[in-house]
């Protein structure tokens, strides 16, 4: 699932969080996704004053990772967001949809982030944390195109839950 506990709190003593209130809250609302932890210190020594435990906002984390995203990464990660779980095939039904680059280096590039992880059979999901927030950027056009498209593809491999689940949240 993510890093334990102790490796967190290790892991924000070498990004220079000194403070255990500061570092253990960060640790728990991280779930141990290491992008997280560092994003999270990085962003909270910018966003919070000196001496004040806190952490910044998800909003103020997302921003500063979008930084280092290309624009069309980042649409691709809005619209991966919608499924429960994904592969490449998935990666470039969706990309072609939306007409976003969908080679096979974009999909090596995007499934290299550490919030990206296997789901098993060949599928990997975003962290929860990340998919939220990705989420909550998307329009909901957007959103319920994605989700019709995921129903179809579900539907073609003959994963009726999934499928079902799609149809369900698109309101088909």
């Amino acid at each position: 699932e993510g890093l334990p506990m102790g490796d967190r709190i290790e892991l924000l003593r070498e990004a220079g969080v000194d403070d255990d209130a500061e570092a253990a809250h960060i640790a728990a609302v991280s779930e141990g996704l290491p992008f997280y932890l560092h994003l999270a210190a990085d962003t909270a020594r910018e966003a919070v004053p000196p001496g004040v435990a806190g952490v910044a906002s998800h909003d103020a984390l997302l921003r500063r990772f979008l930084q280092h995203v290309r624009r069309d990464e980042v649409k691709t990660l809005e619209l991966l967001s919608v499924a429960r779980s994904f592969d490449f095939e998935i990666f470039r039904a969706l990309t072609s949809r939306f007409s976003l680059p969908n080679t096979r280096s974009t999909w090596e590039g995007l499934a290299s982030y550490s919030f990206i992880r296997p789901a098993g059979n060949g599928l990997v999901q975003l962290h929860q944390l990340m998919a939220t927030a990705l989420r909550e950027r998307s329009s909901v056009e957007a959103t319920h195109e994605a989700h019709r498209e995921l129903r179809e593809i579900w539907e073609d491999r003959g994963a009726f839950r999934e499928a079902a689940y799609h149809a369900s949240v698109s309101g088909e």
